[in-house]
This record gives C-alpha cells, structure tokens and sequence, in this order.
C-alpha cells in the first residue's frame, strides 16, 4: 500500500513542479521588465529584478528545493543508519524495522515536497500578480500563507517526533 503511495508522490511531486514551471512562462509574458521581487514586513517592494532573473530564480529554486527532497527520499534506502537523523534511530532502523522506517520517511519528505512546491508556487502567483497590478503585496495574505506553511511544517516535525517514539 505504501509503496503505491510513494511511487504516487513522486509523480505528484515532479507534475507539480512542471506545472508550475508552465505557470511561470504564462507569468513571464505579463510581468514588467523591472519586477518587484524583494517586498518588507508591510507588502512595499524595497528590490527589484530583471523580470527574466526573477522567474528563472524562482523556478530554479522550486525545482532545486523539491528535488533536494525527492533525491534525499530516493537515495534514503542507500544511507547508512548514521546519516539518517529520526528519535530513537537504532529502534528504527534496525534490521527487522528499516524497511517500513525507510517507506515511511520516503513518503514523509514526499508530503513535505509536494507542501513546498505548493507554498512556493503560491507565493510566486501572488508577487507576479501584485507586479502585474503594480500594487504592494498584501501583507495579511503573505503572513497568512507563510502561518500556514509554517504549521504545517511543525506537524510534521510533531508528527515525526511521534511516529518515531519507542513503542510500549
């Protein structure tokens, strides 16, 4: 069953990146030559790019982030035991319990992948629309979506934490 799972999450994970890659050449037709890319805690851009650095670091950054975790997730199985940091390591990676640890970190950096790509590609929409529309980015929407992210990333590390305690 889980295998299934994190060969889906690969595919997910790689169609999103691709997708929103594409998303990023519809942008790159509307964006001005100068694009805010930089914005303080108020939604004010204090820095601009060239529009076509500004999309390539974008993508590039997407792309680099979620395949750092797919490769780590892929090469997991490889990793000797002391290069895989997770509470109580020696339980779980011992003989008759690394195979289902691995599977289940695997599917874990996946999630953790597809939530990134996602977070990022929303924040791209959102600062080619606010340079689209020569506004100032909505300081609530930003502090919303990074609250969001942020939580979700501290249920997961809570997550983990439980997952990987020692059984009773």
């Amino acid at each position: 069953m889980k295998i299934g799972l994190r060969n889906g999450l690969y595919f997910i994970s790689i169609a999103l990146l691709i997708a929103s890659s594409a998303l990023a050449l519809l942008w790159y037709a509307e964006l001005p030559d100068k694009v805010a890319s930089h914005y303080n805690a108020a939604g004010q851009p204090n820095s601009y790019s060239p529009r076509g650095l500004f999309v390539g670091l974008m993508v590039g950054i997407e792309w680099a982030v979620g395949l750092l975790m797919l490769g780590l997730a892929a090469a997991l199985p490889k990793l000797p035991t002391q290069m895989i940091n997770i509470p109580n390591r020696d339980y779980w990676l011992s003989a008759e319990n690394r195979a289902a640890t691995i599977l289940d970190t695997q599917v874990c950096l996946q999630v953790l992948a597809i939530a990134t790509t996602l977070f990022l590609a929303v924040l791209f929409h959102v600062i080619c629309q606010a340079n689209v529309d020569q506004q100032p980015l909505n300081p609530t929407l930003m502090w919303g979506l990074t609250g969001l992210y942020m939580t979700f990333v501290f249920g997961f590390a809570i997550r983990s934490w439980w997952a990987y305690r020692l059984p009773k």
